[in-house]
């Protein structure tokens, strides 16, 4: 569950040998689907109830779409929802939204209606990657963090300013909504709905099992001692996330990054990138810019004092990060906030 940005969990922690309730999970697919974000929840489910030797989990798939075939992105795979959208009944304790990159321009307003009536409901509620947009089309996460691709983030800000999108993040729970920023980052989404119900060794041995077969080849599995080693650096590096999120006004050099995560310069890189899929320095950048368009958009405070405040090194340098994420000038974006 590494990753996680959060706030107090949800949910109550059992031991895995306690009876638990079963939990209803609706799966709400707005076609066409990332194939990937669909079905690595959905294998979360089940190995969670393999491992409680219950059915812990009770599933339901429903779909927005007009007949109960869900197609996949790729236009070979489809799925077959148990039903539609409009008659799935209710309560859930947990609604998971799936969707793919058609999603980010879609003006569903029948769907928009349900998400906005299903999210008070239900006891959690999570989108995977691009279907964040679906749940900022209906107003959800105004205010909110939200974890969302890299690929998307500008566009998610730029069509809802009120949206605290974190690019570099992979997930973010922000009160008893759940987003994720895709593919892998859906697995750790369930993972930590997991961890909430069933606790902490249910979910690590889940996640195990993923690791396993992400290697590619259940024979040669990665060891104990090289799971550690992934984990302590997935923990160096969202520690170092929140610390570079807290310090912008400090020199965020590689080097001096590296000594304070107590890695090498080349293997904090290593593991940044594969973690968030960004290098260090581009992250450090674009948190930089993040933070500098909150205060464009909440202080009066001028530029020079905005660039101070978020360590650039003078404004002409955050004129260039700016053009460089955001393509306007922080004046520029500032005149089309007001």
């Amino acid at each position: 569950m590494a990753g996680w940005t959060q706030g107090p969990t949800a949910g109550r922690t059992t031991g895995r040998s306690k009876p638990t309730p079963v939990r209803r999970v609706l799966i709400a697919a707005v076609p066409p689907v990332d194939e990937l974000d669909l079905v690595g929840p959905l294998t979360v489910f089940a190995a969670a109830n393999r491992l409680a030797g219950t059915a812990v989990y009770r599933v339901e798939i429903a779909t927005s779409g007009s007949d109960l075939t869900i197609k996949g992105e790729s236009g070979l795979v489809s799925f077959l929802a148990t039903q539609r959208l409009d008659a799935a009944r209710g309560p859930y304790d947990s609604v998971l939204v799936v969707s793919g990159v058609e999603s980010r321009k879609r003006r569903d307003s029948a769907l928009i209606a349900w998400l906005r009536a299903a999210a008070p409901r239900t006891q959690r509620l999570g989108a995977v990657c691009v279907s964040a947009f679906l749940l900022a089309e209906a107003g959800l996460l105004d205010g909110r963090k939200t974890a969302v691709h890299w690929r998307f983030a500008d566009e998610l800000g730029r069509q809802h300013p009120k949206v605290k999108a974190l690019a570099a993040t992979q997930c973010v729970q922000d009160g008893a909504i759940y987003t994720a920023a895709g593919v892998s980052a859906g697995v750790e989404l369930a993972l930590a709905w997991v961890k909430a119900d069933l606790g902490a060794a249910v979910a690590g041995d889940i996640a195990g099992d993923f690791e396993v077969l992400h290697s590619g080849a259940r024979a040669s599995a990665p060891t104990a001692a090289g799971f550690a080693a992934q984990s302590k650096a997935r923990r160096a590096v969202n520690e170092l996330q929140d610390w570079i999120g807290e310090n912008l006004r400090k020199p965020l050099t590689v080097a001096a990054l590296a000594r304070k995560g107590r890695m090498s310069v080349g293997a904090l890189g290593r593991a940044f990138r594969r973690e968030t899929g960004r290098t260090l320095s581009h992250f450090v950048l674009q948190t930089r810019v993040e933070a500098a368009r909150t205060r464009l958009e909440t202080t009066a405070d001028s530029l020079d004092q905005i660039a101070e405040a978020c360590g650039f090194t003078g404004l002409e340098a955050m004129r260039r990060g700016f053009r460089r994420t955001l393509g306007v000038s922080p004046a520029a974006f500032r005149r089309k906030r007001a």
